[in-house]
């Protein structure tokens, strides 16, 4: 006979050591996006405080078009990495993820030659500071994109710890290099998007050989490959539409406020907008790092539940701290800012809710994703799009900074909305029989 007593300990074990290796993993995955927010968000706070109020709207225009450019490569490399390469190709993840590396080079290389084209359109119109933004970013964007696509890499080996080492290089080397340039006075936009180049490049330096990708394989390895590129083509027609469209409200501000109000209330949005960011990236580690199990949990019981809790579980943390970074804006913000950007601090009321209402349309469309079903993305983007381009420029005529920030709530509530009703259209699995 079986001795029962002597098994049972061992499966009441299992629990535990399954919760404890995932939260492990969660704070990982916070000390990932934490340590990277931390770096970006100190260049957009030395910015703000050292450079004119219309440079450092400059610098916010062309970042803004770098993030337009990541949402394509995000769209045809990150997303579909991260279903593939959680799925068919995880067998052979170091080979495939190389293959993702040339891809990203000749994906770039398109990259830079547009924002050099916008930087010398800028320059023939006489904005000098923000032809000097397009031109830096154009040089920049190769290996500023690399690491985005690295840290995700390492969540479908479900190893966010790899990312967050890379994060805390990329933290280390941005701080160090921003603080030479502060100190040597050679501190404007061209040499902050070079230092954050800089640390991108250490991160992937570490990443590359943390992840086993090879740099030189077999010759006849591209061709194993080329279903794999040809499906992520397929997932990117729908994907790139979808993200380019899912970037206006997020980024699109940044692109029309200087022409409907001026480059200096762009840096004062941009200032408010800064605080917002940690939450919002912290909405997209987490919903990197639990696509991989909604990919392997989709044809499971319980996938709704599963859902539901994780949505909860990334949109509360932003909700219980929207009161106390809009409420202690006139303490928190002369320090952050030195006294700048004091008459903006209202808009925190309103943009601090907005990652909540992000992590909820974000985490659906993560399920949306798992199920390889990324058309179902698009008409929740449309929906935004419809509200930020209907309502900005009547909004923003009649309310400024304010009309504008409640536009942009407006498009992400919109999302939101059209999620939830989708959702209850995704495919549920068959229940096993008995």
């Amino acid at each position: 006979m079986p001795d029962v007593t002597a098994t049972t300990p061992g499966r009441g074990q299992a629990k535990p050591r399954h919760a404890r290796r995932w939260l492990g993993r969660g704070v990982y995955a916070l000390l990932d996006q934490g340590l990277y927010a931390a770096g970006n968000f100190a260049v957009q706070v030395l910015l703000a405080r050292l450079l004119p109020e219309a440079d450092y709207g400059a610098f916010a225009a062309g970042y803004a078009l770098l993030i337009l450019f990541g949402a394509v490569h995000t769209s045809f490399l990150t997303e579909p990495m991260l279903v593939f390469g959680s799925g068919r190709y995880r067998p052979r993840l170091p080979a495939y993820l190389h293959q993702l590396l040339r891809s990203h080079l000749k994906l770039t290389a398109g990259f830079a030659a547009a924002m050099l084209a916008c930087a010398a359109l800028a320059y023939s119109a006489q904005q000098a500071a923000l032809a000097e933004a397009l031109a830096a970013f154009s040089v920049a964007q190769l290996l500023i994109l690399l690491p985005w696509m690295l840290r995700d890499a390492a969540y479908v080996e479900s190893n966010p710890r790899c990312a967050a080492i890379a994060s805390g290089l990329y933290c280390l080397t941005l701080f160090a290099g921003l603080t030479v340039v502060q100190l040597t006075g050679t501190l404007r936009i061209a040499s902050a998007v070079a230092v954050m180049a800089a640390a991108s490049a250490v991160a992937s330096a570490y990443l590359i050989p943390a992840l086993r990708i090879p740099l030189k394989p077999p010759h006849a390895l591209p061709h194993r490959f080329r279903p794999a590129l040809a499906r992520h083509r397929r997932y990117g027609k729908w994907a790139a539409p979808t993200n380019l469209i899912r970037f206006l409200p997020e980024h699109f501000p940044f692109l029309i406020l200087p022409y409907l109000l001026s480059y200096a209330d762009n840096g004062g949005y941009k200032a408010m907008n800064n605080l917002t960011v940690p939450f919002i990236l912290l909405i997209a580690s987490m919903s990197a790092l639990t696509l991989p199990v909604l990919v392997r949990r989709l044809q499971e019981p319980g996938f709704n539940r599963l859902l539901t809790g994780l949505t909860l579980g990334v949109a509360l943390p932003p909700l219980i701290c929207w009161p106390l970074i809009a409420g202690l804006a006139d303490w928190h913000i002369p320090l952050i800012y030195g006294g700048k950007y004091l008459d903006d601090t209202h808009l925190l009321w309103i943009l601090g809710i907005i990652p909540a209402v992000a992590a909820v349309h974000t985490l659906l469309h993560a399920a949306f994703k798992a199920a390889e079903q990324p058309r179902r993305v698009f008409p929740c983007a449309v929906a935004a799009c419809l509200v930020l381009l209907t309502a900005c420029w009547p909004m923003t005529h009649t309310f400024g900074l304010t009309g504008m920030a409640l536009t942009v709530l407006a498009s992400h509530l919109a999302q939101a909305i059209v999620a939830l009703v989708l959702i209850r259209k995704l495919h549920h699995p068959p229940v096993a029989n008995a």
